[in-house]
């Protein structure tokens, strides 16, 4: 068995190597004008990358408990290295969301990275395009666009193409690129899972295979996997950015979700209905919790207090710590002391 300190180090390295290799290709760089090379890129990345963690595949593959997995995940938690913004919120969303901010979670340096990457990409060739609109492109462009950002055509029709919130739904794009890509790397056993789709009535998240971790994607792979999801014509599906699993062995679903991550970069809102959804699964997952493990205990050993933690991560402000010490840096997201960032 895969000792639960190894299995951390092994995480974090697996991350470290993959977002090196991303930056080193820079696939996510080019979405707009580059997208010919995208796939090609993409395939270089995952050989090399193949290369630098062939050893930890088997690490990570090690078979690990699952009571032992769950009570990793809460002492990962319970060392959440949160930064003074986070512990006592006063920027965005700080009037409403202030729980969910605060919220500890596992991953919290694994996820600061990600979008430390996705956020330094930056999309420079939509920003020099400031001044044009969607509605000014042609109709193919218009469609690129609008895969990339996950919304309907008539949502950002009128967008600026350069606009913060359409660069930050973007930079959603690439983040999620990125842990999907870790995920891929590490045989879709990655405690961490993208775009994690619900249907309407909280149905559990379509799977490739039956009983296999992966989940199902039917967007194109070389504009946005992720969109349209499979429950796309379901009103009041939701797609949570993250989801961190109680046992990465097993397929996500109600009764295998520990924490809901939801990612907002700077541009993008910050929605109530989109919590109140939330809320309203996870408390749908307690029930199925107690269904499958009774009321009074699970895998961990513990009594069912909840069904799983909700987080928003406001990036850059709620970035981790190193040391414990700094404070996150509001331009660039990384801390003003120290040495993440340079």
């Amino acid at each position: 068995m895969l000792p639960l300190i190894g299995l951390g180090v092994v995480l974090a390295r697996a991350f470290t190597a993959a977002l090196t290799v991303y930056e080193l290709y820079s696939y996510g760089s080019n979405l707009y004008e580059g997208q010919a090379n995208y796939r090609q890129e993409l395939d270089k990345a995952k050989a090399e990358i193949k290369k630098i963690i062939h050893d930890l595949e088997k690490e990570f593959n090690g078979h690990l408990l699952y009571a032992s997995e769950i009570a990793y995940l809460e002492k990962l938690r319970k060392d959440d290295p949160r930064n003074d913004e986070t512990r006592q919120p006063r920027q965005r969303g700080h009037q409403g969301f202030k729980k969910q901010i605060s919220e500890r979670i596992p991953f919290r340096k694994v996820i600061s990275e990600v979008c430390d990457k996705a956020n330094i990409n930056s999309f420079p060739q939509l920003k020099k395009k400031k001044g044009v609109k969607v509605s000014d492109l042609p109709k193919a462009r218009q469609k690129i666009l609008e895969s990339w950002a996950g919304l309907i055509l008539s949502e950002i029709v009128n967008e600026d193409i350069g606009s913060e919130f359409l660069i930050a739904r973007l930079k959603q794009l690439a983040a999620s690129i990125m842990f999907e890509f870790v995920d891929e790397i590490l045989g879709w056993k990655a405690p961490i899972k993208t775009e994690v789709c619900f249907g309407a009535k909280f149905e559990d998240p379509q799977l490739l295979f039956p009983g296999n971790p992966r989940l199902k994607r039917i967007g194109r792979f070389d504009l946005n996997p992720f969109y349209p999801t499979p429950y796309h014509n379901q009103r009041g599906s939701i797609a949570a950015d993250l989801v961190i699993a109680e046992s990465r062995l097993e397929p996500i679903s109600k009764t295998n979700l520990f924490a809901i991550v939801e990612i907002k970069f700077q541009g993008d809102s910050i929605k109530k209905e989109q919590f109140s959804k939330y809320d309203d699964l996870l408390k749908e997952c307690k029930v199925a919790k107690e269904g499958k493990y009774g009321k009074k205990n699970n895998h961990s050993g513990k009594g069912i207090k909840e069904g799983g933690y909700l987080s928003l991560f406001r990036y850059p402000e709620d970035i981790a710590l190193e040391g414990g010490k700094g404070k996150p840096n509001e331009q660039t997201g990384t801390k003003k002391a120290g040495n993440r960032g340079k």
